[in-house]
């Protein structure tokens, strides 16, 4: 029982009221005359609209304000919150500090609704690697969800908060090697690690459900260039059961089953929802992931979802 609230309240502090507001912004987005208006844009990447909402026009000296620009708000969380920031660059922001620690730690805790140690073992034939592999963990955040992560990679603001937040009871790892972190832009080209060594794992959890299809090429394109023949990618993420009529569903013509199977699981539907509201982009189905994967030079080689898990766990290779 604990397990299960504890999940909820994950997924609350997870994002807190940027979910909630993004979600709620869905509608009026999607209407066309509030996706676009005359703005004006600061420093930090927010939007002061001149008129609307019934506030007076803003006045000031038009040598010391920024010009003026048509803006169109490219997902409802920019709506919700007045920016032209996505929503990672919006957390670093100075003055949402306390809400970047809380996604890092919120990020942390799905491993107690999402997935378990035991789904990540299951997930993959880690015992079939060789001794002193190199795992990398791409857009790891604060840490590593299994215990053969090496190189943990994230944006710079991440990567300098990680360890402390691990505390003093894993300091050892640090201090050994054995887990590291690097600041990168996941989008920008992979940078060799500095033991030279080519990685024998790509780790992407909970990762491309964040972004749009081309950014999510981008992705998997600087991992493809940087792949060894023998390295392997491991997406960790939900893939979304087909709920409607389908050529690609697996279910025959005329069967008494839903495409999905029967399996009363909404969990995976809402998070399509959400991440539309925070990224504009989806959860997955396998035919999407498929051609994904094979645009960038992957080829998946088997997909596993552990019983009762949301995760779905996809092996591919170079090709």
């Amino acid at each position: 029982m604990w397990l299960k609230y504890r999940s909820r309240f994950t997924l609350l502090i997870q994002r807190g009221d940027e979910s909630y507001k993004s979600v709620a912004s869905l509608t009026e987005w999607l209407l066309p005359d509030t996706r676009t208006g005359s703005a004006m844009m600061d420093a930090k990447g927010g939007l002061h609209r001149r008129t609307g909402c019934g506030e007076p026009a803003v006045e000031s000296s038009a040598a010391h304000e920024p010009p003026e620009v048509i803006v169109q708000h490219a997902t409802p969380f920019d709506l919700a919150f007045d920016t032209n920031l996505n929503y990672f660059n919006w957390l670093e922001l100075p003055e949402n500090l306390v809400r970047l620690e809380r996604f890092g730690h919120g990020m942390t805790g799905t491993r107690y609704w999402w997935e378990t140690q035991r789904e990540v073992l299951h997930g993959f034939p880690w015992a079939e690697l060789p001794p002193d592999s190199v795992l990398v963990d791409v857009g790891g955040g604060i840490g590593p969800s299994s215990d053969q992560v090496v190189v943990v990679e994230d944006r710079i603001q991440v990567v300098e908060a990680a360890p402390s937040s691990w505390g003093p009871k894993y300091a050892p790892l640090f201090k050994s090697g054995r887990i590291t972190f690097r600041a990168r832009d996941m989008l920008s080209p992979w940078e060799p690690l500095t033991s030279g060594e080519t990685p024998d794992v790509f780790l992407l959890r909970l990762v491309l459900h964040d972004w749009q299809d081309e950014d999510s090429r981008n992705i998997l394109r600087r991992l493809r260039s940087a792949a060894g023949p023998n390295t392997k990618l491991l997406i960790g993420d939900m893939l979304l059961p087909y709920a409607c009529e389908s050529e690609e569903a697996s279910v025959e013509d005329h069967s008494p089953l839903l495409p999905n199977l029967g399996v009363a699981n909404i969990h995976g539907y809402l998070l399509d929802i959400l991440m539309m509201a925070l990224f504009g982009s989806k959860e997955r189905t396998i035919n999407e992931m498929t051609e994904l994967a094979l645009s960038t030079g992957w080829k998946i080689e088997t997909v596993k979802r552990p019983p009762g898990s949301l995760m779905t766990y996809i092996t591919a290779i170079p090709v």
